[in-house]
Parts: structure tokens; sequence; C-alpha cells
């Protein structure tokens, strides 16, 4: 699926993103996982359908609290959430890193991982996230890359493998500009636009089997 984003003058990134989300879980009914960069999150992707579970980076400054803890019994509306952990650094200090496998870019590397299970408030508001921090063999204090997810059930190092397939994605659209110059269109009323922008896709997808089978 594709859509067409509009600066200013219709529905967000995110919201488009939901959008296509939603659309594809009805259409499969099954669990779907979904796995994005940093740039998607936030109220758009608070209430999705049960059977729909995402994966996404998390901002370096993003601020993380325990889970809301048991109501006392008192009166007045029971808390949230509970104490502030701090950003993802902060979480590093304090975790225990095990080591795990990742398959990644045609290999595996060994890898460092750590998870806490906490509230994204700002964010994912009262909804359980688990954090999943990673090292490189190579670095011994705090972490690389920070993921979020509300994936529950899963092993981390799947988690982290799968993230890692999402890059497949960014060589497609570096080559859908450089190949076939997508997003560069000199047309850009309404009715011209859309047309131009969703057959470029199919293109490079012709081009690259193309390419492949010219390989030796």
């Amino acid at each position: 699926m594709a859509r067409l984003w509009r600066p200013k003058l219709g529905p967000s990134k995110v919201e488009l993103a939901a959008s296509m989300i939603r659309l594809m879980a009805v259409c499969l009914n099954r669990p779907l996982h979904v796995i994005a960069d940093a740039a998607y999150h936030g109220n758009a992707l608070r209430h999705l359908p049960e059977q729909i579970t995402i994966t996404t980076r998390l901002p370096a400054n993003a601020v993380l609290f325990d889970l809301a803890p048991p109501p006392t019994g008192r009166r007045g509306r029971p808390r949230l959430k509970g104490d502030r952990l701090g950003v993802p650094a902060d979480l590093a200090q304090a975790a225990t890193f095990t080591s795990a496998q990742d398959k990644r870019c045609g290999r595996i590397d060994t890898v460092h991982v750590a998870e806490v299970r906490c509230l994204w408030y700002g964010s994912s508001h009262t909804q359980m996230v688990r954090v999943i921090l990673i090292r490189d063999d190579g670095t011994d204090t705090g972490y690389d890359v920070a993921l979020i997810t509300t994936e529950l059930d899963s092993q981390a190092p799947a988690l982290v493998t799968g993230y890692a397939w999402r890059w497949s994605i960014e060589v497609t659209f570096e080559e859908a500009r450089d190949l076939l110059g997508v997003g560069q269109a000199r047309s850009r009323t309404e009715n011209a636009a859309p047309p131009r922008r969703a057959v470029r896709p199919v293109l490079l997808l012709d081009q690259r089997c193309l390419v492949r089978a010219a390989w030796p």
C-alpha cells in the first residue's frame, strides 16, 4: 500500500501509517507485527486493534516511567504511572546485558541485549511496553540502539533481528530516488501527482528484478 503525504494539507505521516496498518490487519485477519523507524510513534498508534503490535526505535530523549502501582484503596484517581526511570541512557546504567546472536545484513553478529518493561507515558500513555537496549560487541558502557515494542511475548533477540530487516526498505527508498526520481516530479496538482507516484515503485521492482537477472 501507499499513501500520498501532503505537508500541512492533510493527515500526518504517522496518521497515514496507522490507517494503512488498520486496513492491512482487516485484510489479513491475523496477528500483525509492525516495524518502523523513530518517526513513527504517538497518539495515532496508541489504540491499534488488539492483534497489532509495533516495534520502533526509541528517541534518546524519551522519558520512561515504571509501571503504575496497584490501587491503594484510598479516595481519588489511582496513579497512572510509577516512578520516573529516566531516559534510555539512565536505564542502561542499571540494566543487565546478556549476549545474543543478531542476524543482519547477511551476517550473524554478537550483540548484548537488556530489556525493561515500563511506560513511555508521553507517547504510549498507560500501555505497557518493553524497552530493548542493544550494545554492539565493542561497546562497554551505555547502549548503541534502543527499541521500544508493544510485543510482550517474543524473545528480545528476535525483535532485534526483525528491526534489522527494516534496512531493506531504506535501500528501496534510496534506489527509488536515485534511479527513478521518486519525489522529484514537477507535477504538483492534486490530479497529476498521485498516479505518477503510485506507478514508480512498481517500475522500481521491475528494474531491480532485471538487474539481478543480469548478474553473472
